[in-house]
């Protein structure tokens, strides 16, 4: 009875073992959810904190997270008078904890010294490393596209120019007939001048053996 339930336990642990796994790895890598403007070389990120303007950012559910009088609002969009701040820019802190801004005046205190840290990060969207950022290596292979001649470009080439080659090799074929014939007229022509000129000595050469015997 004991080895059933052992056998029983032991073929539960393998069929629940790879749900664990796959939902360890789901909850360890939030790559896709990160904004472009959040920083490169994080698998999961929970908070953004930004010194400058003292607000949150929560990356699984992809809001904002500000203070609106004595209380904490999610909203999906900054506050209206940071409506055109540029995100990119600043510096950004991430936290991997629940409920960061509860603990506001620490994370204030401790990360002031940041407000002024523009552009001393490098964001996912200006990323060389294709892990955080796909659009890179999406150009680098229309570069690489572009740069390189296509394959079919090159059988139309190879094509034409053997269309080329045959071309010219029937034009050098007829030009090589032409001028043989050409030969061989010539040579026709100077053995008729030859057999015209021979009928012509013996009719003259009779002639004179005519007269000869006249006399």
């Amino acid at each position: 009875m004991k080895k059933l339930k052992i056998a029983f336990i032991l073929s539960a642990l393998f069929l629940i073992s790879p749900l664990l796994i796959n939902a360890q790895i789901s909850v360890n890598i939030n790559i896709g959810s990160q904004p472009t403007w959040g920083p490169e070389e994080y698998d999961y990120v929970d908070y953004y904190y930004m010194p400058e303007i003292g607000i949150y950012y929560n990356v699984p559910r992809g809001q904002y997270i500000y203070q609106s009088g004595n209380r904490w609002v999610y909203a999906y969009n900054l506050p209206v008078q940071f409506r055109r701040y540029n995100l990119y820019n600043t510096y950004k802190v991430v936290i991997n904890e629940p409920r960061p801004y509860l603990r506001h005046n620490y994370y204030s205190n401790h990360y002031k010294k940041y407000k002024n840290y523009h552009s001393r990060q490098i964001n996912r969207r200006d990323s060389h490393n294709p892990r955080y950022n796909k659009s890179y290596n999406t150009r680098r292979q229309s570069h690489r596209e572009v740069s390189r001649p296509s394959k079919n470009h090159h059988e139309s080439y190879q094509s034409s120019h053997g269309n080329n080659n045959n071309r010219n090799s029937r034009v050098e074929t007829n030009r090589r007939s032409n001028v043989n014939q050409g030969s061989q007229g010539n040579e026709r022509k100077q053995v008729n001048q030859k057999s015209e000129r021979s009928q012509k000595s013996q009719k003259s050469q009779g002639k004179q053996d005519r007269n000869d015997k006249r006399k």
